[in-house]
């Protein structure tokens, strides 16, 4: 049976990695005994298979060639969730909201907080290393990785780390697995650190004339004593709007909002469910993938104001979501954009891009290609998974 017989038997749904690509083969299997076998089969048949989730963010394996996706969207629910020990366990096809819902009713919150949690599964928030807007406050997504449970292969599953903070021993293949985007197994369950529910929020509004002093603002509100979750950026016609969210003790966020009233008046204020309306409609301003290049660019967070400019140059009608404090931004680029003397420049000032739904012709090779390299034969010597970090 050739490949593509093989892949059109184990895959009878249709995806595609993004809008210009042709369908691929699409399996969904209901439990993980059917997944496993479904792995032995493909690796028989000699496929090359890229593990997705709900597949709304494949633009990173724009150049992968699988000739199976697999989604494990369907392996769902909760293992474990300790609220003593503020940690949680669950299913890699559990969506990101269905875990927020489950710790907010023991008093916790999730980390990482990220745009459209409806539509993220928890295995391939963890593939694709993707931080939320709660960076600021918390961190990346894999220090808050406590360990996992991985298919490789050769159909061995593998634990890494534990369930409990207590319990995490030994090398920390976790970490590892975060971000390596279905390029060195399948993620089958997962457990992340939590925190302790905030009791008060409150969340201002700025409109800036322009970007130098939307940025100079970020840096006002993120330098202490004040210590925000998240502070957003994004341009609104000729100016630009700023947010800010601030959360945890009710005496806290009061002392908080005080010095940002101080540092700078004219703040449109909400508090309490309204406050976190507002937060959840400024995360999910970050641009999605669809039909045109998506950009991941991070950068110090000194040097985001000469990436914005640059960014706005070259394409001033974008869709972008800037993390001005921690130095992240998410643009989605229009089609006619000049897609690679853009990343050039960017790169030329510093900052690394990601081009997410089209070929990266400007990118050279990474420092430690030779590594990973090593990394994926030693954890994948069948070269079963197509993924690409």
């Amino acid at each position: 049976m050739s490949a593509r017989a093989a892949a059109e038997r184990l895959g009878p749904l249709r995806a595609r990695i993004s809008a210009t690509d042709a369908e691929l083969p699409l399996a969904a299997p209901e439990t993980e005994d059917a997944l496993i076998a479904l792995i032995a089969e493909a690796r028989a048949a000699k496929l090359r298979v890229l593990p997705i989730g709900c597949g709304s963010r494949l633009g990173g394996v724009h150049d992968c060639a699988p000739d199976l996706l697999l989604s494990t969207r369907n392996i769902t629910g909760v293992i474990a969730y300790e609220p003593g020990d503020g940690t949680i366990t669950a299913r890699a096809g559990t969506r990101m909201s269905d875990l927020s819902e489950a710790v907010a009713a023991g008093g916790h919150r999730l980390t990482p907080d990220i745009p459209r949690p409806t539509q993220a599964t928890l295995g391939g928030v963890l593939a694709d290393g993707y931080s939320g807007c709660d960076r600021l406050r918390f961190g990346p997504t894999r220090h808050h990785v406590l360990g996992m449970r991985v298919l490789q292969s050769d159909g061995e599953t593998t634990k890494t780390g534990g369930r409990l903070v207590k319990n995490v021993t030994g090398f920390e293949l976790h970490r590892l697995y975060t971000g390596s985007a279905g390029s060195l197994n399948l993620i089958l369950e997962a457990s992340l650190r939590l925190f302790p529910a905030p009791a008060a929020r409150a969340h201002a509004t700025f409109t800036c004339d322009s970007l130098a002093s939307a940025t100079a603002l970020a840096e006002s509100l993120s330098t202490p004593p004040l210590d925000p979750t998240a502070i957003t950026l994004a341009p609104c016609e000729d100016r630009w709007t700023l947010t800010t969210t601030l959360d945890g003790r009710a005496e806290r966020v009061t002392r908080e909002r005080s010095i940002v009233d101080d540092r700078r008046s004219g703040a449109s204020w909400c508090e309490g469910a309204d406050a976190l309306r507002a937060h959840n409609a400024a995360r999910d301003a970050s641009p999605p993938e669809g039909d045109t290049p998506t950009l991941r660019i991070s950068t110090r967070p000194s040097r985001t104001l000469s990436i914005l400019e640059a960014l706005h140059s070259h394409a001033p009608t974008c869709r972008l979501l800037a993390h001005p404090s921690t130095g992240t931004i998410e643009a989605r680029i229009e089609a006619q954009t000049e897609l690679d003397s853009l990343v050039s420049d960017l790169r030329q000032l510093g900052a690394t891009v990601r081009v997410r739904g089209a070929h990266d012709a400007s990118a050279h090779p990474r420092p430690t290609a030779a590594l990973e390299e090593r990394l994926r034969t030693a954890l994948d010597p069948h070269h079963l998974f197509c993924g690409r970090p």
